[in-house]
C-alpha cells in the first residue's frame, strides 16, 4: 500500500516513546491495539549525537519503514531542552530548521504534524517570547515542509487565550493541571508511562477538537 499522509482517526491509541523500535517492537505494540507512535527529533547535530550516543536514538529513515511496516501511523516531536532553560534570540528558528531536517532525514513525508514540545521554562520568561519562540518554530517546520504542532506541558506559562493566538492548529496536552486552549481545545491527550519489551513509552488518545480539528498522520 502506498505511504500517505492522512487526518488521524478520533480517539485512535498511541503512544509516544524515547526509545527506538525494531519491527519487532513496532509489532508488539501493534498486537496490543496500539494504532500510531510518536518519535522524537534532535535540536541540533550535536544533541543528535549525544542521544544516538547514549542508546535512545532518535528516528531514522530505517525505524520509520519499520514502524509504517507493522501497521502503525506515525508524527514526530522534538526534545525539549533539559531542566529549565531559557529562550536566546534566534532559537525558535533554529529549533525549528533542526525539526524540519531531522524528520526529513528520518523519512517523514511532508505534511505530517511535527510536534513542538513547550515546557519546563525558566522562571520569568516572558509569555511575549514564548509566543515569538513558538511562532518562529512553526514557521521554520512549515517552511520546511510539516505540519506544526504544540505539545503543552508544565511551566508553559501562557494563558488560555495566549494558547490560541499562536500560530498552529494542533495542540497535545500532558497529564496533570495544565492550561486549557480557548475556543479550540486539544486533538491529542497524554496519559501514564507504561514499558512494554523493554521500550518505556507514554499512552496518547486523538481527541477531535471544538473546532473538528486532529492531527495529520503518516499512514501506511
Amino acid at each position: 500500500m502506498p505511504i500517505i499522509v492522512a487526518p488521524a482517526t478520533d480517539g485512535a491509541k498511541g503512544f509516544d516513546t524515547q526509545t527506538a523500535l525494531t519491527p519487532a517492537t513496532a509489532a508488539d505494540f501493534k498486537s496490543l491495539g496500539f494504532q500510531f507512535c510518536v518519535r522524537y527529533l534532535s535540536r541540533n547535530q550535536a544533541n543528535h549525537v549525544f542521544h544516538q550516543g547514549n542508546g535512545t536514538p532518535d528516528i531514522s529513515a530505517a525505524e520509520t519503514q519499520a514502524i509504517l511496516g507493522a501497521g502503525l501511523a506515525l508524527m514526530a516531536v522534538q526534545h525539549v531542552a533539559p531542566g529549565a532553560w531559557a529562550i536566546t534570540p534566534g532559537l525558535g528558528t533554529a529549533n525549528g530548521q533542526a525539526a524540519a531536517g531531522f524528520a526529513t532525514a528520518g523519512g517523514i513525508l511532508p505534511g505530517t504534524t511535527v510536534w513542538l514540545d513547550l515546557e519546563s521554562l525558566a522562571v520569568g520568561t516572558a509569555p511575549a517570547d514564548i509566543m515569538e519562540y513558538c511562532n518562529d518554530w512553526f514557521a521554520a517546520v512549515s517552511a520546511g515542509g510539516f505540519d506544526p504542532g504544540l505539545y503543552v506541558g508544565f511551566d508553559t506559562f501562557l494563558s488560555p487565550a495566549q494558547l490560541y493566538s499562536l500560530n498552529t492548529t494542533h495542540y497535545w496536552r500532558a497529564m496533570g493541571n495544565i492550561p486549557a486552549i480557548a475556543t479550540r481545545g486539544y486533538q491529542m491527550t497524554q496519559g501514564p508511562e507504561a514499558i512494554l519489551a523493554g521500550v518505556n513509552y507514554e499512552t496518547d488518545t486523538i481527541v477531535k477538537d471544538a473546532l473538528g480539528g486532529v492531527p495529520n498522520w503518516m499512514v501506511e
